[in-house]
């Protein structure tokens, strides 16, 4: 598998991770709710996976338990949509130390994929 694959898979995992919780992240109006409910997904989203999406989940709750301080970079990232200066400011680290620990996580769940999936 490659980065950009473990990429959209994290992207379609933050997806997942933000209309499965009710983190507050946005309004939504009834019509859009009635629409959600009709489709399974989110406006203009693509649906994504359930059971995609619990083994990526499965992975990065690995990674939670290896690394407290990737997790917290990758969830701000993929869940919050959080860039890396931001990252930086929330952690109090530099944007590029933000940057380095996103990737390294992406790499790892990258691996933990590919060892699962093989």
């Amino acid at each position: 598998m490659s980065i950009g694959t473990t990429r959209e898979r994290l992207t379609a995992w933050g997806r997942w991770q933000r209309h499965g919780q009710n983190l507050g992240l946005s309004y939504k109006s009834p019509a859009e709710a009635m629409i959600r409910l009709k489709l399974g997904a989110g406006v203009g989203e693509p649906p994504v996976c359930d059971d995609d999406a619990l083994f990526v989940d499965r992975a990065i709750a690995r990674l939670k338990h290896r690394d407290g301080d990737l997790y917290e970079v990758l969830f701000l990232s993929y869940v919050y949509s959080l860039g890396s200066r931001e990252i930086g400011k929330r952690l109090h680290r530099d944007h590029k130390w933000a940057q380095r620990m996103l990737f390294s996580a992406e790499c790892w769940v990258d691996g933990r994929l590919d060892l699962v999936a093989a």
